[in-house]
């Protein structure tokens, strides 16, 4: 049974999972993709029965898809339903139908409604195809005159069996620009060449048509073939059909044509479409995938190397989210710009997507020789951009990180360099941006740890791997505790420990910081009101939590929170919840919405390691927040550094003036101690008085009487300690 192709198009990849789980069936092969541009490539490979296309993609929407669709002559005829969820206005829809649109989908989606949808399509396509087949079935029984009477919307020319010319329609005379008298008794040749330039003549007894022909079969071109108009040449189509008399004598045949110079051109914008990128005129992916392997097929015959360069642009999310997508776009436009300036034009400069951009360097002669063209990328998009928006001008400023590989020392294969490629560039932003960064094996040896340590991270919380310990906050006055700060610890069950700052960013890049997050949270509340009703301290002990960029964005946090209140009978005046300055900055009000509702519940909020973000203080008073943590880089300057001093002075007022509370991390010294209560802080935590400590250690010290403001000489937990939480 031959399936029927569907082309499902939609930029996020959830909405293809839910339209793939719905539509799929054994008579169906569903083709998913991304992006407009992927649509079009595969409308070029394969023929579909339907395609259901979103309206809002980036880089191109729906309705530019359909409109190319509509100027091909493979895809114009193919069913598109719009699948969209924004607007439902009649000039909106209209505007769909416009461009192609057979029917819409209006998100979210009803399983019963799409299936009918598509069930009844496919039906007509099936239907479609039928017809197509019995036409064509009776298309070959008529004899010439039903040909020429068919015809006559196209160019119709009778030829004798020598190609002279004995019959021509109005209509090919007007697409000759000749009258018919000068048109019949000469020879086709004399109308038909080629080539675009005109130069080779159509020889009619050497072509493939006459051959065909004189087998009694017809024959259709419509490639390679042009027709002579005023001194210039156009493409046509045609097909050309026996013409066979009695006895099954072929005696020449009728040749119908039409000018295709439209249909070619949009075949050409389908064609740039799916190689080249459409913002920026630069090769695409698919492009720059099949021109690599060219490379690497070229340099293999020549024994000499291919240098492939990775970039990623520094802080372009931070000037598309600030200055708009607008801007964003023009400065990418630029980048490509100056990308190509610095190269040869033998060279290919791709842009992958996004702000992803590839530079392939063939007749390399050295690995390293390749590092003059980075330093030149370097110091080309460093210098800054000037970009407008309407009457605003903006001045920008961004950098790039680049990751650089070389056939055949680091890879093979286009899937391996373009891999290597990009563990190298990711390497050059974590060595601090804005530099290049050459693919090693330890790179690689680096990579296969985290990807180990992240299927061990997997499992860690089903096995009981994952421990807290607390490090106590005291008062800086009485030198009682007044709270603890949970922080996670991980122990593989060979008994080996993990240093937070090797699993903490793993969590965070993977997704497991949820589930690990909320199970911190609900230990940590747990134990606190444990320890409270155990009335260890003379007032009720707070227990802080670290939050990350990660759960601060989960839209289900808040629930998780209330959960947990709900569950652990906690009051939400024990529980600090501690964020960083850095995190609220990327979508301000929505993130500072959340910590609004979370401070309704009675829950404090907490800004962790102040001083070494962005450290606005007119911004931090809009934020909805309790405590400041001063980073410990500041308590290390007390009797080393004024100028330290005075900003933690500082740091103080503005505190004391907005009413929040005042938490210094990292004490470790007398003369810290001294300082900060001078100054008025409220709180202190450090080494000074205790390192982070077990449950069964903390309980201990609980009991035997807590040691206020002395230092702790207690033996040390047999845990690695790390200032990295999550």
């Amino acid at each position: 049974m031959e399936k029927q192709n569907i082309l499902l198009v939609d930029d996020r990849p959830e909405n293809l999972i839910a339209l793939e789980a719905i539509l799929e069936g054994p008579d169906r092969r569903l083709v998913s993709v991304n992006s407009g541009n992927e649509a079009l490539h595969e409308l070029l490979k394969d023929d579909f029965a339907l395609v259901l296309l979103d309206v809002q993609m980036p880089d191109m929407d729906g309705f530019e898809v359909a409109e190319l669709m509509r100027q091909s002559q493979s895809a114009k005829v193919v069913p598109i339903i719009f699948v969209t969820a924004i607007n439902k206005e009649q000039q909106y829809v209209f505007r769909g139908y416009e461009k192609g649109a057979v029917d819409y989908l209006f998100k979210p989606l009803d399983p019963y409604i799409i299936t009918a949808k598509v069930k009844f399509f496919l039906e007509l396509d099936k239907k479609n195809k039928l017809l197509e087949r019995r036409l064509e079935e009776v298309k070959k029984l008529k004899d010439d005159n039903e040909l020429i009477l068919k015809s006559v919307g196209e160019g119709v020319v009778g030829l004798d069996q020598q190609g002279i010319i004995t019959f021509v329609n109005p209509a090919a005379t007007r697409m000759l620009a000749q009258d018919s008298e000068t048109l019949i008794s000469s020879n086709i040749s004399a109308w038909f060449c080629t080539d675009e330039a005109g130069q080779d003549s159509f020889e009619w007894l050497g072509s493939k048509a006459y051959r065909r022909c004189l087998e009694g079969d017809s024959c259709h071109k419509d490639d390679g073939v042009y027709a002579r108009r005023d001194g210039a040449c156009f493409p046509v189509e045609y097909i050309a059909t026996p013409i066979i008399q009695k006895a099954d004598q072929y005696c020449g045949a009728v040749l119908a044509f039409q000018d295709i110079t439209s249909r070619k051109k949009a075949e050409r914008q389908l064609i740039q479409s799916a190689q080249y990128d459409s913002l920026t005129g630069l090769v695409n992916r698919n492009l720059f995938e099949k021109m690599l392997k060219l490379a690497i097929a070229r340099a293999k015959r020549a024994g000499h190397l291919v240098s492939l360069m990775f970039l990623d642009l520094d802080r372009f999310k931070q000037v598309n989210d600030s200055l708009g997508h607008s801007v964003g776009d023009q400065l990418l436009q630029e980048v490509a710009k100056r990308l190509q300036r610095c190269t040869r034009e033998v060279d290919t400069v791709s842009r992958l997507g996004g702000d992803e951009f590839t530079i392939i360097i063939e007749g390399v002669s050295h690995p390293d020789s390749v590092a003059v063209v980075a330093k030149k990328v370097l110091n080309e998009l460093s210098t800054k951009f000037l970009l407008k928006d309407g009457a605003c001008e903006y001045e920008v400023v961004v950098g790039a990180s680049i990751g650089i590989v070389n056939y055949p020392d680091s890879g093979q294969d286009v899937t391996s360099l373009l891999k290597c490629a990009d563990i190298a560039m990711y390497h050059a932003k974590s060595e601090g941006r804005n530099n290049y960064q050459y693919f090693t094996a330890d790179m690689q040896k680096r990579i296969s740890r985290n990807i180990d340590m992240e299927n061990k991270l997997r499992n860690a919380l089903s096995n009981n791997e994952f421990t807290l310990v607390y490090q106590p906050q005291v008062d800086i006055g009485s030198g009682d505790i007044v709270g603890v700060e949970a922080l996670l610890r991980w122990q593989l069950e060979s008994g080996e420990f993990i240093p937070p700052d090797q699993f903490i960013p793993l969590t965070e890049e993977t997704g497991l910081i949820i589930p690990i997050g909320e199970w911190i949270t609900l230990e940590a509340c747990r134990q606190i009101c444990i320890w409270n009703k155990a009335g260890y301290s003379k007032s009720p002990l707070t227990i802080s939590v670290n939050l990350s960029v990660r759960q601060l964005c989960d839209r289900k946090l808040l629930k998780m929170i209330r959960n947990i209140l709900a569950e652990t009978g906690i009051k939400p005046q024990w529980l600090v919840l501690e964020i960083t300055e850095s995190m609220v900055m990327d979508s301000p009000e929505e993130k500072i919405r959340i910590l609004e509702e979370l401070q309704s519940l009675g829950i404090s909020i907490a800004i962790d390691d102040f001083g070494t973000g962005y450290s606005s203080l007119s911004y931090v008073k809009k934020l909805p927040i309790d405590i400041l943590k001063v980073d410990r880089e500041f308590i290390k300057d007390i009797n080393q550094d004024r100028n330290g001093e005075a900003i933690i002075r500082a740091i103080l007022a503005l505190s004391k003036s907005l009413g929040l509370k005042v938490v210094a991390e990292g004490v470790e010294e007398v003369g810290q101690v001294e300082f900060l209560e001078q100054i008025g802080c409220d709180y202190v935590q450090g080494f000074f008085y205790s390192k982070p400590l077990s449950v069964i250690d903390l309980e201990r010290r609980f009991k035997s009487g807590w040691g206020g403001c002395k230092a702790s000489n207690e033996p040390e937990v047999a845990m690695p300690l790390c200032s990295v939480v999550p």
